[in-house]
């Protein structure tokens, strides 16, 4: 005997984290203590990726790329240049020249961001992903 449609039940997709759960998990950076001059009086957050990626460098990281800047102007930068997007009410995407850890090259190149409106409870808040 031979069963044509075995997967007959519907596949219901999970329910989308709220950021509040994603903070919790470590999937999203908190850093409006650190946006409030570029973004205004948003909350801001970055996903943990392109944290690790373009900001919070592993000492690996930097002994392979040879480049020694703190973490704190690497987030000022991404921060400056997401403040373009941020005059559009739904976000937008936007380019920063940032050093990728993951990438071959050690100078900065351009890399496309997407600035979200997002909501974190019920005040809006900005999302920084790749």
């Amino acid at each position: 005997m031979r069963i044509a449609h075995f997967n007959h039940f519907v596949n219901v997709a999970d329910k989308p984290k709220s950021i509040e759960e994603q903070l919790r998990c470590g999937e999203l950076i908190d850093v409006t203590a650190y946006a409030g001059k570029f973004l205004g009086a948003r909350r801001v957050f970055i996903d943990s990726r392109v944290h690790e990626r373009f900001v919070e460098w592993s000492s690996a990281a930097v002994r392979r790329h040879a480049v020694h800047r703190e973490a704190q102007h690497r987030l000022a930068s991404l921060l400056e240049a997401s403040a373009y997007a941020a005059q559009v009410n739904g976000g937008s995407s936007f380019v920063a020249r940032a050093i990728d850890t993951e990438g071959p090259e050690r100078v900065c190149t351009r890399h496309i961001f997407q600035l979200r409106n997002v909501e974190c409870g019920a005040r809006p808040a900005w999302l920084i992903t790749i």
